[in-house]
This record gives structure tokens, sequence and C-alpha cells, in this order.
């Protein structure tokens, strides 16, 4: 749920360069999440078999909605920029320590609750 509430902010950055992100906003937001999806399970569980189709429609929609505005907005780089430089500003003492601790965010992702069911198919 903290990844919501980062998201939007994400979002609130890409549309609006004044706006400055603070860490409880962040909070706020992931608090947020957590009272929809409660609602959301417990008072709309019978309603949620009927809802299914639209809201996977709504989920597509809103990623394609998040991802637009990061993709048009973002910088360019060249290929040779992309796949051939490489900076360490993070001011660790080499590229593959850079690197190594750079894969933590995307490996982080992959660990929730659900990696160990998703690997075994068993739940």
């Amino acid at each position: 749920m903290f990844l919501v509430g980062s998201n939007v902010q994400t979002i609130l950055i890409v549309s609006n360069e004044s706006y400055v992100p603070t860490a409880w906003q962040s909070t706020l937001l992931a608090f947020a999440a957590i009272i929809i999806a409660y609602v959301g399970t417990i008072y709309g569980a019978r309603l949620l078999p009927y809802w299914q189709n639209a809201l996977f429609a709504v989920h597509i929609m809103g990623f394609i909605a998040y991802i637009v505005p990061i993709w048009v907005s973002a910088p360019t780089a060249t290929h040779k920029q992309v796949w051939g430089e490489f900076e360490s500003s993070g001011g660790w003492s080499n590229m593959g320590l850079t690197v190594m601790i750079g894969q933590l965010t995307g490996i982080a992702n992959q660990l929730g609750g659900d990696a160990v069911c998703g690997a075994h198919l068993q739940c």
C-alpha cells in the first residue's frame, strides 16, 4: 500500500513541477489505499465476483494512464548512453557495487507475500 501512495506522488511530481513531496503525504496516501482496500474487501465481498471484469478493465486503463505521462515526459537518451555509459553518483567505491545496490529496488518489488505462492503454484 505504501507503493500506491508513492505512485500517486510520482504522478503529482510529473504533472506539477512545483509540488514538493513529503514522507507524511505518502503515509496518508498509503492509509487511504488501506482504507479503500479494507472497505472493498469487507463490505463488497459479495459484489466482487460481479465486478471482476470491470475492475480488470479499470486496472489496465489505470496502468496506461500512469505509464503514458511518465513515458511522454521522461528525458530521452541515445542507445549509446543507455547501453554504454555507466555513472556511479551514489558514492559507492566501484561500479559493480553500485549495480548490486541499485538492483535491490527491483528485487524488493518481487518479494511480496505471494512470491512463494507464485513460484510453487500451491496457494
